[in-house]
């Protein structure tokens, strides 16, 4: 971040700037009348390259003044500049009838001296009116710059009024080199360039996290980390039907992926009010997506039902592929999808064969037609909030959606032979 300095008052004439001849708006105006730093400060968050202007206007306050011409003498002025513009004007314009008048005046300095009041501003009525020229709006434009400038008040030339002023240029991490209260200042290296930014916690936001606008209440907070952890809970059931039904491995899994989701919440949930951190946060993170990714495969090797000599090959093939994966983008859609889309395929392939080798449906119907429906109609939800209807405003009720509707799936979905294999 760069930051501009300019030590005395200095501040853009009337609050504008000048390139060449063009007037623009100033984008930055700084106003300090700080007797202790007499100091304006300007932060500048991503400098673009290319050439920068900065204009300084001097304001000497206490030190008389005089405006350079009186009001009258400037709309004088500039009807004497635009008197070309009074040739093609024509009724019911209210200057055309003492029209050759007025352009006989303008030229003549005696005569325009002595034009009153009423005459000299019926004129610039009229140059600024529809009615007598069609330029009426760039006229009136021009005006307000032209009296603007001429009648600014200027220090008279016996006051005394001057001032010094050191301009410095400077690069500070951050917002001049700290994030506030509410936040942290990060230091990031990129391609030879160090980049740094404020990290906010508790909902603060800003350069400098001091924006409140969006900050929740503590008991919000509270509520929002007891809901993602909290929810985890129902893998409970799941862990107990997995032991019954003698699918150990898969009851493990199931264990370690309510484990880690319960404490990567408690982690990162909390906004350093109500968090706990077992260990780093990004180790408690990619433990979250892998053991939950690993629970969806060994379901579908499960459901797959391959003979035991095969079970073992794919659970270790799908558990370095899965760390691959989650290592690589753990939050990608297509982490999810992928086992998931491998699994169908197994799936689809052994009960196409047992049912040919057997002539019988495989699995059994009650499974077929009530148990996996209504477990793939849950993945499916689940999979929807995950993927298209997380919002950072909605993430701890979404999220926990997700968390509870995978877990009543795996209910549905995991086997069991009294409802799984067909009947002889």
């Amino acid at each position: 971040m760069f930051s501009f300095k300019a030590y005395e008052e200095s501040k853009s004439a009337f609050h504008r700037c000048v390139y060449g001849r063009n007037v623009f708006p100033a984008a930055i105006i700084i106003n300090n009348t700080d007797a202790d730093t007499s100091t304006g400060l300007v932060h500048v968050p991503f400098p673009e390259s290319g050439s920068w202007f900065v204009t300084l206007g001097l304001f000497c306050h206490g030190a008389e003044t005089a405006a350079r011409i009186t009001i009258i003498d400037s709309v004088k002025e500039f009807v004497k500049m635009h008197k070309e513009l009074l040739v093609g004007i024509k009724a019911p314009c209210a200057c055309a009838q003492r029209r050759d008048f007025y352009i006989n005046c303008l030229v003549d300095d005696l005569c325009l001296a002595e034009l009153n009041e009423t005459e000299t501003l019926k004129v610039k009525e009229c140059l600024m009116d529809s009615k007598c020229t069609p330029k009426y709006q760039e006229i009136s434009r021009q005006f307000e710059i032209h009296h603007k400038f001429a009648t600014e008040q200027i220090v008279i030339d016996n006051a005394s009024c001057n001032a010094s002023i050191l301009f410095t240029i400077s690069s500070s991490p951050c917002v001049a080199g700290r994030c506030g209260r509410y936040g942290r200042c990060y230091h990031y290296m990129s391609g030879g360039f160090v980049f740094s930014t404020c990290l906010c916690i508790k909902g603060y936001r800003g350069w400098d996290c001091t924006e409140d606008s969006q900050v929740p209440s503590s008991m919000s907070i509270l509520l929002a980390s007891l809901l993602l952890t909290l929810s985890n809970l129902l893998f409970i059931p799941s862990i107990y039907f997995a032991v019954r039904r003698k699918y150990y491995t898969e009851a493990v899994i199931y264990f370690f992926a309510m484990f880690f989701s319960t404490f990567y919440h408690a982690c990162d949930s909390g906004e350093d009010e109500y968090s706990f951190c077992l260990v780093k946060i990004g180790v408690l993170q990619f433990c979250d997506f892998y053991c939950g990714l690993l629970a969806i495969w060994v379901t579908l090797i499960a459901m797959a039902h391959v003979r035991q000599a095969f079970v073992s090959l794919l659970h270790m093939l799908g558990a370095i592929l899965l760390a691959f994966g989650t290592e690589l983008n753990k939050q990608s859609l297509w982490v999810f999808l992928a086992p998931a889309l491998t699994g169908i395929c197994l799936i689809s392939a052994s009960w196409g064969l047992r049912c040919r080798k057997t002539r019988k449906w495989f699995p059994a119907r009650n499974y077929l037609f009530f148990y996996m429906p209504i477990g793939a109609v849950l993945v499916m939800v689940g999979l929807v909030c995950y993927a298209f209807l997380q919002t950072r405003q909605n993430y701890h009720i979404v999220h926990s959606v997700w968390h509870m509707v995978m877990a009543l799936s795996i209910l549905c979905l995991l086997p069991n032979r009294k409802t799984f294999l067909p009947k002889c």
